[in-house]
């Protein structure tokens, strides 16, 4: 979110006969004290019609007595404000900012010119090719980081679509990102301009057209006790048909041995590995850990491993590198369930137990037996979670494939215009090879607090 307060035609002035000094706009303006907070001082003149200048007189006694008190101690002062169009270039974005089970996400709601392409497939690339600086503007450093993503809403190809999404990640772009879905889909029910009390009986069906194709979302809908608005309280993604590509791949990795890897398309390919055959176990502190060896793991699988989807020629390498537990049972409850960490690029975990890779883990266990129609729990590094469910089987090309869905939340938290200032010498951001790992010391202060679980709903 860009900060209001650039200067209009410079910003500090000085020479060498005279010291800097502030431009007319940080011109010091008084300012009520906190404590009278809900009268109106002269400040508000300023934005005031001249119809309003009747209320000076009334307050010049305030202003009087304050002027006194702060006699000889350093006086409160104010910035005028720039109006934001004037501060920044027409690149400036809506969003609305979500996190779906911990994985945050941008939603570009305006802002975003018309795209020609006969297909979201054919949006993205032309989305690439033309507006790249956008994703750069708003995933990179000052105005992004490392774990931030994005979704652009644009109008879809399909009619049968209400909105047509492009997926893009802090380095590339995706054909679909569950997560970033589900943010979609809470910002289309819950987001500006969304007439909540004219929503439908849950559960509401929506359609997203993407560029891998048209999307089919479950909309699970709460009314407020107070209000009567229809909120947001799961989103369920029907996913992508997801196929094994290898089960017990062997990778020989120094100082590791030999891994049993288990690789599988839910969306991206995906690469499982047992967290305990390389020495680690599912859990926060032992992120950095995790994130180094998935890596590693990942750069030898994209020199040693030559499988790639049959009809998606940029899916020809292994993304995400996800370390898992054995399966279990959730306490007194007959579900299975499962621990997983994702390492995503450029290295990170993803906060998320990730949309695509319990669709690939769904895969996965579908093939060996481990699992038909029964929910499955995935839980990530800070507990959150999705639920995943086969509800059919089909095929790609020559392997056998599930269908999958997935269930899980997204929270709206903040609202923001993004741009640019023509003098910012980071147009497009930029780029640290420092993360944040276990030892940060604000993260040391942190309290912990235990997310609350999802009221499934019948059948899950």
């Amino acid at each position: 979110m860009v900060a209001q307060g650039a200067a209009q035609g410079g910003g500090w002035t000085s020479s060498d006969d005279e010291p800097r000094r502030r431009p007319k706009y940080y011109e010091a303006r008084p300012r009520a004290h906190p404590k009278e907070k809900g009268r109106t001082s002269n400040h508000k003149k300023h934005y005031s019609s001249d119809s309003e200048e009747q209320e000076d007189h009334h307050h010049d006694h305030d202003h009087s007595n304050a002027d006194d008190a702060n006699k000889g101690s350093e006086t409160f002062s104010s910035v005028d404000p720039v109006p934001f169009d004037d501060y920044v270039t027409e690149s400036t974005m809506s969003v609305v900012a979500c996190h779906a089970e911990g994985e945050s996400c941008d939603v570009v709601i305006g802002g975003i010119p018309d795209i020609p392409g006969e297909s979201m497939y054919y949006k993205q690339l032309e989305f690439m090719s033309q507006h790249e600086w956008r994703r750069e503007l708003l995933l990179n450093e000052p105005r992004g980081h490392c774990g931030q993503n994005a979704v652009f809403i644009l109008p879809p190809c399909n009619p049968r679509a209400v909105r047509g999404l492009i997926f893009a990640k802090n380095d590339d772009y995706v054909p679909i990102s569950i997560s970033s879905l589900m943010a979609a889909a809470q910002v289309t029910v819950n987001g500006p301009g969304a007439e909540s009390q004219k929503l439908p009986a849950s559960p509401m069906k929506l359609s997203f057209d993407t560029p891998a194709g048209l999307i089919n979302v479950d909309v699970r809908l709460k009314a407020q006790k107070r209000s009567g608005v229809s909120m947001c309280e799961s989103v369920t993604v029907h996913g992508l048909s997801s196929f094994v590509m290898a089960l017990d791949f062997e990778l020989d990795l120094y100082g590791l041995g030999i891994l049993s890897v288990d690789i599988a398309y839910g969306g991206t390919i995906c690469a499982f590995v047992d967290a305990a055959s390389v020495g680690v176990s599912v859990q926060d502190g032992n992120g950095q850990n995790m994130i180094e060896i998935g890596e590693r793991i990942k750069n030898a699988l994209h020199e040693l491993y030559e499988g790639a989807h049959p009809f998606e020629p940029t899916m020809d390498r292994v993304n995400t590198v996800v370390f898992t537990d054995p399966i279990g049972c959730e306490d007194g409850d007959a579900r299975k369930k499962t621990h997983m960490a994702a390492v995503v690029s450029p290295g990170r975990l993803d906060r998320s137990p990730s949309g695509t890779a319990v669709c690939a883990r769904l895969a996965i266990l579908h093939a060996r037996g481990e699992i038909s129609r029964d929910t499955l729990t995935c839980q990530s590094i800070i507990g959150t979670k999705f639920y995943g469910r086969v509800r059919g089987t089909t095929t790609v090309d020559k392997y056998p494939a599930i269908l999958p869905s997935v269930m899980g939340r997204a929270w709206i938290h903040s609202l923001k215009q993004v741009g640019m200032s023509p003098a910012d010498p980071f147009p497009d951001g930029f780029r640290n090879a420092d993360q944040w790992g276990p030892d940060d010391d604000k993260k040391k202060n942190m309290k912990i607090y235990k997310p609350r679980d999802l009221d499934l709903p019948e059948g899950w």
